[in-house]
């Protein structure tokens, strides 16, 4: 059961054009057609970077079409860790090698967000200033310890996903990245993190529309699932713990700002925010881990990842509306950051550690992304603003 998608979009129809919103002629590559605004700029962008920077003129497939983002199968070495940051490629590639972790299958694609995440945190968590940078992000770390890519908790099997038709664990909930620290006490915690690039939306619910599903399931109104979980196919069909956890006394949600009469609040775009904050709170609840936060990393001007089919809670914003419903002095437990914000944090030990310069210069190359303390100040996913 996965929880995401890792790259925005592979439509099948395919044209050949320009960007029509810039006046100056632009080179054309072979792009899908439905792309948003951030994502054309975003894919030319890295279109650009494969045929210019890597030499790599030749188009990948998908499907069989021909695609200016996708590396070809054309015999490198390499293959499709040419998407990796030169530097840390062959380590990355070793990790990913490791048994219980690997590449995803769209990780050739020049806007994987597997890829970019790697390319994003590696270098980070491998400097030796990485607890300064990483505190710059998250006040409350006082030393890390650890990390793990791909992070599904394997020793708790806290959302009950080991259990039921067609669940494994090893196919269940996950994160992108999980950081491991201590805090100024000393106490173990942890960072689970979902990074993501072009996306233009988080993973909706899969029991919404479950071949599986029958008449005794349903996903409205919200009030007859709270109170019979049974009519939610991942509760009864699945064995999941998704509905026992949020209705717990110690849960991190607090559902009354959504209208009795609403759909389940988790049948779209929340879902995936739901089950990592469930995650971390199991996590955090079930003992080991004093505190467990869940952020999502994603680029600042993204503002369509956020937005969701219909109004939770009276927001049709997906950062807003999840906050609302979580319990006021748990909402700290989840907090949004621009990559440019992450990028930022990096830049200011760049000073002391060498290696952070060519790739801080390498990544605004690839991805057209830079720091920017504006966007650490007010992050427009964050905040709602577009």
């Amino acid at each position: 059961m996965a929880i995401r998608e890792d790259v925005s979009c592979f439509p099948c129809d395919l044209s050949l054009r320009p960007n029509p919103r810039r006046k100056k002629a632009v080179p054309i590559y072979r792009l899908p057609s439905n792309l948003n605004p951030f994502q054309q700029r975003m894919y030319e962008h890295l279109a650009g970077y494969k045929i210019n920077v890597l030499g790599i003129s030749q188009p990948g497939e998908h499907k069989g079409h021909a695609y200016d983002v996708i590396l070809p199968h054309d015999g490198h070495p390499d293959g499709n860790f040419r998407n990796i940051y030169e530097p840390i490629r062959q380590s990355v590639r070793q990790y990913l090698e490791r048994p219980g972790i690997q590449a995803h299958i769209f990780f050739g694609h020049l806007a994987s967000s597997q890829a970019a995440c790697f390319n994003l945190f590696w270098p980070i968590l491998h400097s030796g200033y990485r607890t300064d940078i990483l505190k710059a992000l998250n006040s409350n770390i006082a030393h890390v310890t650890g990390y793990e890519f791909e992070y599904v908790n394997r020793v708790a099997d806290h959302l009950g996903e080991g259990r039921g038709r067609g669940a494994s664990r090893d196919v269940g909930t996950d994160v992108d990245l999980a950081i491991f620290y201590e805090d100024a006490q000393g106490r173990p915690c942890a960072w689970l993190i979902e990074h993501k690039l072009t996306e233009d939306e988080f993973t909706h619910c899969g029991g919404a529309k479950s071949k599986g599903r029958t008449d005794r399931h349903k996903c409205e109104p919200v009030s007859a699932v709270r109170d019979n979980p049974d009519l939610c196919y991942y509760h009864s069909a699945n064995g999941f713990r998704y509905w026992a956890l949020t209705k717990a006394p110690d849960s991190v949600y607090d559902l009354s700002p959504v209208g009795t009469d609403e759909p389940c609040p988790f049948k779209g775009s929340l879902c995936q925010l739901w089950r990592n904050q469930l995650m971390a709170r199991a996590m955090e609840t079930a003992g080991g881990y004093h505190r467990v936060d869940f952020s999502v990393v994603y680029p600042n001007d993204n503002s369509d990842l956020w937005e969701l089919d219909s109004p939770v809670a009276g927001k049709d914003h997906a950062g807003q509306a999840h906050r609302k419903i979580l319990k006021g002095e748990l909402a700290d437990r989840f907090r949004p950051l621009s990559t440019e914000t992450v990028l930022a944090a990096a830049q200011g030990s760049q000073k002391r550690d060498d290696a952070l310069v060519p790739w801080l210069a390498w990544y605004e190359e690839k991805y057209g992304l830079r720091p920017s303390v504006a966007a650490i100040e007010s992050p427009k996913a964050a905040t709602g603003n577009k």
